[in-house]
């Protein structure tokens, strides 16, 4: 059979083709990502490829369709390939080595910390996998490892807050599960983990291709940096700041949070004259807004905190600073062209007719760089040129300079030159350097051209630029004319959800100022682009990709797509497409629901009172991953005996609840859990009545597939009903996203239904 590609797709292979640079291409649901890949690949004949898929099976298909010149593999086969050719040992796959490590430190405990070690296990254990898969490494352990997470990040990101215990058995558990891995012996997140973020060399290919981009981790990020040497095409569905509750002031004193702010409303700004921040201040007063967006985002953010004020924002916000009067003596990194050093200096320096200039720059102005970063600061020269030292041994960096000063220096300039052309382009480096100080490589603290930096004089910069102590943000006190400089502190807090931007009207000097939670800040919907784990807009800027689009559904027709306009408005249809239908039902039966039929939703509890109703009328369904019911039987094995009445269990289940949400970061998460255990507990006379119940609704295997929407990604079925919707926050943008994901999963009809409209036979 011959296909014959839309024009969407005759542009994207004409591009790969007749192009080198890497490309990102935008595909909605069922818009044949796969089978533009393999077009692609068949148009390149000559080129070695790397295609990646994110499960065996979807590898196994690809490698089947593609030509000979193509690999396909997942992402853990090529790592643990990459990290067998990296160590001396043989490598060997242990998926329960997690397990015997946490087993064997719990079992070392005594009294009162084993019984809570035990109590705790399986929730430690899931925190374990979770940070090895997010790329946490010990504090202070590993000194080659490029860490994305450390200790106070780690256990700040954990969706339940850890125990002092649990804490120091994760740290204990991590250190010793990534020593046996250097000795060979992993586990799945090994696979990924350790080649990723310790010194290894993954093979070469000419062209690496990615498919499912918008489900990139970090830690993935950071495995295509070291792979994608030359080329890089991704393709996913991007559907898949500030954050909500900042105070913004209104013209007139009024606050608002600014999910609340709308367009044309008009704030109170900061508004100067003379092109610089040391003019005179325009009258008016106020902005007005002239755009707001929303993005998802799941990162670290950025706290600046101050004695009179707290602000949260993502690390490309940009910012109003300034260097107050607090000297350091700093490490920075410098660039020119395609070559980074470090270099030390004190933070201000005097820089004739009593001006105090930022020492980095003046060293940058001097040897005529390009940029310049302020990667930390320390109280004593000593000090600082040891870490000098450590940042240059660490990431493979000079500290040799750019330019000749006759008066300083007693290498001639044309040696300096000889020494660089042999260096090279070492930005790769610097840009692992600066990401693991927590800086970004596309957002220098200064650049060439820029205004220089003194003191006294504010300028804007990106949040990841900030310095606790040695920089002051302005507070606003009420007064648009006032001039209150704050000193700072810096940390990184982790968030997941919508991030808002604002555009408000530039002043006459070309700045958009606004005041967010009294601090005044600069125009922030750039700032929201690049969330640390934002799968395809992060590629995007990172591999400098050009974005191609993918807009016509092969999956769905005519009636659901015009359903997913409203979250993908570009969407279509091919002309051939099935009318399909979409229906709301006030009521529904067993016979209602078609052979092969998926029901999704968005919790699990309503899907599990479904299955035993389906069960109880004779219809045979089947869980799409039983995991959560594996964890809850695991928790209800605690409460007691299999005797032990429903009545107390269901108490035992309270008071589990009660202690847990204490400690979680997800409330809505712990009573969906609290639910499912009590839609088990009333199938039955006893706990182990329950435990049976939802072993067997785990274990059964009908043709009916419930699902949650997280586990449907990826899925298709004719007939699709999204069970009790209303459980969906569409005011929410990852909520929306789910929205469409269940949407676009039907590839001919579409239900909305509730649990209470469901004619349950069994109890009439």
């Amino acid at each position: 059979m011959i296909y014959i590609p839309t024009a969407e797709q005759s542009a994207i292979i004409s591009e790969a083709v007749g192009s080198s640079d890497n490309l990102i291409v935008s595909a909605l649901a069922g818009a044949a990502k796969t089978s533009t890949l393999v077009m692609m690949a068949e148009a390149m004949p000559k080129v070695g490829m790397l295609c990646l898929a994110f499960n065996k099976k979807i590898a196994v298909e690809m490698q089947e369709r593609l030509p000979s010149n193509c690999t396909a593999m997942t992402l853990n086969s090529l790592g643990h390939r990459t990290w067998a050719d990296c160590i001396t040992g043989r490598v060997v796959l242990k998926a329960d080595k997690n397990y015997k490590i946490l087993s064997e430190l719990v079992g070392k405990l005594n009294g009162d910390e084993k019984d809570r070690g035990f109590a705790e296990f399986a929730d430690t254990l899931k925190m374990m996998e979770s940070g090895k898969s997010a790329g946490y490494i010990p504090t202070d352990t590993f000194p080659n490892a490029k860490r994305l997470m450390n200790d106070n990040e780690f256990f700040g990101w954990l969706e339940d807050e850890p125990s002092a215990l649990q804490e120091r058995l994760l740290r204990e558990a991590t250190i010793e599960s990534i020593a046996q891995g250097m000795k060979g012996l992993i586990d799945f997140s090994d696979q990924i983990l350790l080649p990723t973020v310790f010194p290894s060399m993954f093979p070469h290919f000419p062209l690496v291709m990615i498919d499912e981009a918008q489900d990139l981790s970090a830690l993935n990020m950071m495995t295509l940096r070291k792979l994608a040497k030359k080329r890089l095409i991704a393709v996913g569905d991007q559907h898949q700041c500030h954050p909500p509750g900042t105070v913004i002031t209104m013209s007139g004193g009024k606050r608002i949070n600014i999910e609340n702010v709308n367009i044309g409303d008009r704030v109170a700004s900061l508004q100067l004259n003379n092109g610089w921040f040391g003019g005179m201040q325009d009258d008016r007063g106020s902005s007005a807004v002239l755009n707001k967006q929303a993005f998802d985002f799941n990162g670290e953010l950025i706290s600046i905190i101050t004695e009179k004020a707290f602000h949260k924002c993502t690390p490309e916000h940009k910012c109003l600073v300034k260097f107050n009067e607090t000297v350091k003596h700093c490490v920075y990194l410098m660039k020119r062209g395609h070559n980074f050093r470090v270099g030390t200096s004190k933070t201000l320096t005097e820089s004739g007719q009593l001006r105090r200039q930022v020492g980095p720059v003046g060293r940058a102005n001097a040897e005529q760089a390009d940029a310049v970063w302020i990667l930390s600061t320390h109280s004593t020269k000593e000090e600082s040129l040891i870490q000098e030292k450590i940042v240059c041994a660490s990431f493979g960096l000079p500290d040799v300079i750019f330019h000749c000063n006759s008066d300083i220096s007693s290498i001639s300039q044309v040696v300096l030159d000889k020494i660089w052309s042999i260096i090279g382009d070492n930005s790769e480096r610097a840009s692992i350097c600066l990401e693991s100080f927590g800086r970004m490589i596309d957002f220098p603290l200064w650049e060439k051209g820029t205004d220089e930096m003194v003191s006294r004089r504010p300028f804007i910069t990106q949040a990841c630029n900030l310095i606790s102590e040695v920089m002051s943000v302005r507070f606003f006190d009420g007064d648009i004319r006032g001039n209150t400089w704050l000193p700072i502190e810096v940390k990184q807090v982790h968030y997941e959800g919508l991030v808002y931007g604002l555009t408000v009207e530039e002043n006459k000097g070309g700045k958009s100022l606004y005041q967010a939670n009294d601090i005044t800040t600069h125009n922030s919907i750039y700032g929201f682009r690049g969330a640390h784990e934002d799968g395809m807009e992060k590629l995007k800027k990172d591999f400098n990709m050009r974005e191609l689009t993918l807009s016509i559904s092969f999956r769905c027709p005519k009636s659901v797509v015009a359903a997913a306009l409203w979250r993908a408005p570009h969407m279509k249809y091919p002309e051939w497409a099935a009318e399909g239908s979409v229906t709301e039902l006030t009521h529904w039966n067993k016979d209602t629901i078609p052979e092969t039929a998926a029901i999704l939703c968005r919790n699990n509890a309503p899907l599990f009172s479904m299955a035993i109703k389906l069960l109880k009328n004779g219809r045979y369904p089947q869980l799409v991953g039983g995991d959560v019911v594996k964890y809850l039987v695991k928790i209800m094995k605690k409460f007691g005996k299999n005797d032990l009445p429903r009545a107390e269990a269901l108490i035992k289940a309270g008071e589990w609840s009660e202690e847990k949400l204490l400690k979680t970061r997800n409330a809505a998460k712990v009573y969906d859990q609290l639910q499912c255990m009590t839609v088990f507990l009333d199938q039955g006379e006893t706990l182990g009545d329950a435990i049976l119940y939802a072993e067997h609704i785990c274990n059964s295997q009908g043709p009916i597939k419930l699902s949650t929407i997280h586990k449907a990604k990826g899925l298709e079925w004719d007939n699709v009903f999204i069970l009790d919707k209303e459980l969906i926050n569409l005011e929410e943008g990852q909520e929306r996203n789910l929205m469409y994901v269940a949407i676009t999963r039907a590839k001919m009809n579409l239900f909305y239904v509730n649990s209470k409209d469901f004619d349950d036979d069994h109890d009439s």
